[in-house]
């Protein structure tokens, strides 16, 4: 079975947008000046499934932050929170 994303670009403020918190797996960073920021979201509104997903990404000179809340890898919060 093929599985497809389609992620755009969160560069628009609007009223309802969210501030994102991050928390890096490996501790404090020193210099957060040196890292670029992207927020992303799923492009499909209409499959209740697919509309809340979101990835950030955060990039410096020597590394690349990913993180999302889908997928294998992410907290199933809906199992832990009753």
């Amino acid at each position: 079975m093929d599985a497809n994303c389609t992620l755009v670009c969160c560069e628009e403020e609007r009223e309802d947008d969210k501030a994102t918190i991050v928390q890096f797996s490996n501790g404090a960073l020193r210099n957060t000046q040196q890292l670029d920021f992207s927020f992303y979201k799923n492009v499909d509104e209409t499959n209740p499934r697919k509309k809340n997903r979101r990835m950030l990404v955060a990039e410096s000179d020597r590394l690349s932050y990913v993180g999302n809340n889908f997928g294998t890898g992410s907290l199933k919060c809906n199992n832990l929170c009753k």
